[in-house]
């Protein structure tokens, strides 16, 4: 209790500089577009906004490298920098995989039948680490960085059957678990601190296997679930995901499918929201990518695959924060019509949307707080675009790089940095703003709100203290009435509210209460 007075202070401060914004405008430009001859396997934003170019290759005499090229937001681009080099075994190569990080970083994997190396890079420092494949990992598996450990499938050649943990700081490998012998062994983070094992089965093996939970310390415990491949592929918070999984029901059907699932200890239960065949080309997906202000989560949804942009579409979801996940209609609305965004992004906690038509690139913001659409002066764009070229966005809080490479030569790419600044209109330093009167105030029923000035706005704006509009109300000369209710005439739960004159230019703000 002795924090309870700091509550309401704190929420005011986090929602006043929400309610106190006039009129929000962004600028777009393009710094710079150039053509290059960059080859590369992967491209990572850098803590500085530097785009850097990861790419690995082989060179005379036979090596393998890991190179990086930085471009800067000013057009410079650095020379190729070797990160590691490693010579090249014709009749044992290393087969290369990369991990991408929390952050601006990414870690690559090579593994032979001998050795298995990784290395963990950020911007143009790498420091790599070495162990001997005792694990005989195949040349291509799943590599989870977890706890300061490599974990990965391994034990046979072409069998795998075992989780191996390779502690690369304290150079230790070990085996953590055996999967049942002729199953479909898997592995995923759940979280931040726990790996789900899940184990599918042949058809003609009845046996009943149970999925596992292993926290950081490599602990096991038994979940309800059994004979499931299960990937969780989006957070919601730590025991809500969501997920796709493979059916394997001895001896039921044999299908793929995607939805939310919900983790309380080692119950799991599944609320499906796809079902179809593994070779369906038709089947549904739903890619969620990040989260947006108001447990709001944006998503992609596909009816046939990711192949092309006319079979998806984008949604926005909310969360309730207890595992139900459903469509959201209110602001912002997404428009598919007559395409589908080309990228969606959170860029300085806005939610940012690129649309291409008519060889221009439409940029659109939204406040997901304030619930208003930012205008974007600079947008669209001209851009024209080979129907043979790959586009990828890449964006920081200052920086959006686009990245379009060309067909047929994977090493020719035409790179282009903007800089979007949002900014915030002001108030008249000197001319000051009229005085708003609220009675009764506390209020149950009704509120009464009047002007100190012959000067009427046009309405009055009722926010709540997300942030977030609840009504509009027409002024009227001998005081503008609210009775509690929000635009849809759903009576409002008790608490505070803010009352401000539309238009926002001028910085007067009233805390209002409404009681029970």
């Amino acid at each position: 209790m002795k924090n309870s007075k700091l509550i309401l202070p704190l929420l005011l401060l986090a929602v006043l500089p929400a309610l106190l914004i006039a009129t929000q405008t962004a600028n777009l430009s393009v710094l710079f577009t150039l053509d290059t001859d960059i080859p590369y396997l992967q491209a990572v934003m850098d803590t500085d906004s530097t785009l850097c170019l990861y790419n690995v290759s082989s060179s005379v005499p036979l090596q393998t490298i890991l190179t990086v090229r930085r471009v800067h937001a000013d057009g410079f681009i650095e020379p190729q920098q070797t990160l590691f080099s490693l010579p090249v075994d014709t009749a044992d190569p290393y087969i290369p995989g990369y991990i991408p990080n929390e952050g601006k970083s990414i870690s690559f994997v090579f593994v032979n039948s001998a050795e298995i190396i990784l290395i963990l890079v950020s911007g143009t420092d790498a420091t790599s680490y070495s162990t001997p494949n005792v694990a005989e990992v195949p040349r291509f598996t799943t590599y989870i960085l977890f706890n300061n450990s490599l974990a990965f499938i391994g034990g046979d050649l072409y069998y795998p059957d075992q989780l191996w943990v390779w502690n690369y700081l304290d150079e230790d490998i070990y085996p953590v678990y055996d999967y049942p012998l002729g199953h479909y062994p898997h592995v995923a983070r759940l979280g931040t601190d726990r790996l789900l094992i899940s184990i599918g089965q042949w058809a003609d093996t009845p046996e009943q296997n149970p999925a596992m939970l292993m926290d950081s310390q490599f602990n096991l415990s038994p979940t309800n679930v059994y004979n499931k491949v299960v990937s969780p592929t989006y957070s919601f918070d730590e025991n809500h995901f969501y997920a796709n999984w493979h059916l394997y029901d001895y001896p039921g059907s044999d299908a793929d499918c995607s939805g939310v699932m919900s983790v309380d200890s080692g119950n799991f239960t599944f609320e499906t929201w796809s079902d179809v065949g593994p070779m369906d080309p038709w089947g549904e997906g739903y890619h969620f990518r990040f989260a947006l202000p108001g447990n709001l989560h944006a998503c992609i949804y596909s009816w046939a695959g990711m192949s092309s942009p006319d079979f998806s579409s984008y949604e926005i979801y909310s969360y309730d924060g207890q595992g139900n996940v459903d469509l959201y209609t209110g602001f912002p609305q997404i428009s598919n019509d007559p395409s589908s965004p080309k990228y969606m992004g959170l860029y300085q906690d806005k939610l940012l949307l690129i649309y291409y038509a008519d060889e221009q690139y439409d940029f659109r913001l939204a406040d997901c707080v304030t619930q208003e659409w930012i205008p974007v002066n600079g947008s669209p764009m001209g851009w024209p675009e080979d129907p043979n070229s790959y586009v990828d966005f890449m964006h920081s809080n200052n920086y959006i790089y686009r990245i379009l490479k060309r067909a047929p030569s994977p090493g020719l790419a035409t790179i282009s940095c903007m800089k979007l600044d949002i900014s915030v209109s002001t108030d008249d330093p000197i001319a000051a703003p009229p005085a708003l009167r609220a009675y009764p105030n506390p209020f149950k029923s009704t509120v009464k709100l009047e002007f100190d000035s012959t000067d009427i706005c046009p309405a009055v704006e009722i926010y709540n203290l997300r942030g977030q509009k609840v009504r509009t109300l027409p002024s009227q000369p001998d005081g503008t009435l609210w009775d509690g209710k929000d635009a849809s005439g759903n009576r409002l739960s008790s608490g505070i509210y803010f009352a401000r004159p539309q238009g926002g230019k001028q910085k007067t703000l009233k805390l209002l209460k409404l009681g029970d």
